[in-house]
């Protein structure tokens, strides 16, 4: 008789294990829970960050110097998953651009490369230039934002 107890306390506790994983594991076709969306205040906290990384990155330089290296390379931090694209313009010509997207919250390094215009555009300057520099942050889920902030070069 105790064998026949031992043996059906087994087989419950068995029974008991499989319907716990059943009910915490993911049933096919059943919804995750969704991060929240990224709010416009932080997208543009983004955009705005990234544009000012630019600039100071382009005020240190000439532009000379600028169009001799080619590109201007920057940390971008990302609040959640999303892309970012920068374009510099001078006099409303576009003198370069660069973009980059992440799949999750993080940092990335973002280059913008000037064209082959803008580069013969800051190599024939004389003293500093204007630039205007522009970056759109999209986030996977929540409203794109664009932040513009003007430099000048140093003469």
């Amino acid at each position: 008789m105790s064998r026949y107890i031992t043996r059906l306390a087994t087989i419950s506790a068995v029974a008991v294990a499989a319907v716990a994983v059943a009910a915490v594991a993911p049933v096919a076709g059943a919804y995750s829970i969704p991060k929240p969306p990224t709010t416009k205040k932080q997208s543009k906290a983004t955009s705005k960050a990234a544009a000012k990384s630019a600039a100071a990155k382009i005020s240190g330089s000439t532009a000379a110097g600028l169009a001799s290296k080619g590109s201007v390379s920057f940390k971008v931090v990302f609040p959640s998953a999303g892309k970012i694209a920068c374009t510099v313009k001078s006099a409303g010509k576009k003198l370069g651009s660069g973009s980059t997207s992440l799949t999750a919250a993080g940092s990335k390094t973002l280059k913008v490369t000037f064209t082959s215009s803008g580069k013969t555009i800051l190599k024939n300057s004389t003293g500093s230039v204007t630039l205007k520099v522009s970056c759109t942050f999209t986030p996977k889920s929540g409203p794109a934002t664009k932040s513009t902030t003007t430099v000048k070069t140093k003469p």
